[in-house]
């Protein structure tokens, strides 16, 4: 497995290239980008249907300390990775979506380990726009 962790800069070309050819071969890859980063891998995850925001989470009711910006995650979507969490912080989170039913994804789908509960006024969403 891949993992991508936070990267800070856009990567090269050529390591754009070989992630792609690495998941288009049928390996498995974690990205954690943060959000207000260009990466050069947004038209990757796209791919996977993907869409990177630049926005923040802001979760009024489960947080770090006084950190409103810092969502508590404690009830995952069932997956081995998430399986043991018993609770998880996300500082400066940035939202992750899919794209509008028009839009069309190459690859295969995408896993959610967790999910932002807006529905339930939980959390809203602080946009840079």
């Amino acid at each position: 497995m891949l993992v991508v962790a936070g990267p800070k800069v856009p990567l090269l070309p050529v390591e754009v290239d070989a992630i792609k050819a690495y998941l288009a071969a049928g390996g498995n890859a974690l990205f954690m980008l943060d959000p207000f980063v260009r990466t050069g891998l947004e038209p990757v995850v796209l791919e996977y249907g993907i869409v990177v925001d630049d926005d923040i989470v802001i979760d009024e009711a489960s947080h770090f300390w006084a950190d409103v910006s810092s969502p508590a995650v404690s009830d995952y979507n069932r997956h081995q990775v998430t399986r043991d969490l018993p609770l998880t912080f996300f500082p400066g989170r940035g939202r992750c979506r899919r794209p509008p039913a028009r839009s069309r994804h190459l690859g295969g789908p995408a896993r959610e380990l967790l999910e932002e509960q807006l529905g339930a006024g939980r959390a809203r969403i602080a946009s840079a726009s």
